[in-house]
């Protein structure tokens, strides 16, 4: 049987087909060597290799999804695998080489992820609009995608590991009005347009390995938020000051 037959006609908004409701006991297949099984609010991955890239709010088991238990043996987290899910912290395992677009996107309880030495690649809105505190990402990780971060409005601290050439794509740290704290480590080659705008960084380090800085890569607009309790101003860097206390 083909996979979308598996799991019937695809839903494009809030109501997903197949979401287990009242603690309701659900398992089914979603690739030739993996199956899913949710009981009650957790979600238990078995099998191996990659999962389904679903299409938005796709995914069979909906957002009452609040654990999510991954097979050792997995290799990728499919595109809007987790979207708008109840997760609050997600570990995934070692072999796991994509993270795919979407794939934890407004998931705005989740305040703590794991990344394996294994990730190469980080799809664009991976964990836009959730609710990270902090974030590792590994040596490997070669790509960053498009407002892989943006809107985290609680991250506060970001350390990208020495290792593989990477580069960090545009957007990616947009509006993640709490981060203060960024280490970059040698390899990282390019920062793309408006990569970090919006953040409230005092001071970065920009390692040799990078060539080229995107526009308005650090530009910083404040504007005010409930939390925050300055008055609406926009401060434009002049070209001098574009990192305020940079040592490149």
């Amino acid at each position: 049987m083909h996979e979308k037959e598996i799991f019937g006609s695809c839903a494009y908004g809030p109501h997903r087909p197949g979401a287990a409701a009242g603690g309701e006991r659900r398992r089914r297949q979603m690739r030739q060597n993996l199956t899913w099984e949710l009981n009650g609010t957790t979600l238990t991955i078995s099998g191996s290799g990659d999962m389904y890239d679903y299409y938005s709010y796709e995914d069979p088991w909906g957002s009452t999804v609040e654990t999510v238990v991954f097979s050792a043996d997995m290799t990728s987290i499919g595109n809007y695998a987790f979207q708008g899910t109840g997760l609050t912290e997600v570990t995934i395992p070692e072999g796991v080489t994509k993270i795919g677009k979407t794939a934890f996107y407004n998931c705005v309880s989740l305040q703590a992820v794991s990344l394996p030495s294994t990730l190469k690649t980080i799809g664009e809105d991976a964990f836009k609009h959730t609710g990270l505190t902090s974030v590792a990402i590994p040596g490997g990780v070669t790509a960053i995608g498009a407002s892989a971060f943006r809107d985290c409005q609680n991250l506060a601290a970001v350390t990208i590991a020495s290792g593989a050439n990477k580069s960090i794509k545009g957007n990616a740290f947009y509006d993640c009005g709490s981060l203060t704290t960024v280490t970059l480590g040698s390899g990282v080659t390019t920062i793309g347009n408006y990569a970090f705008q919006n953040c409230d960084l005092t001071e970065i380090s920009i390692p040799a390995s990078v060539t080229s800085i995107g526009d308005s890569a650090f530009y910083i607009i404040r504007i005010w938020r409930p939390s925050r309790s300055w008055t609406a101003r926009t401060t434009q860097p002049s070209k001098n000051s574009l990192l305020k206390t940079a040592a490149v």
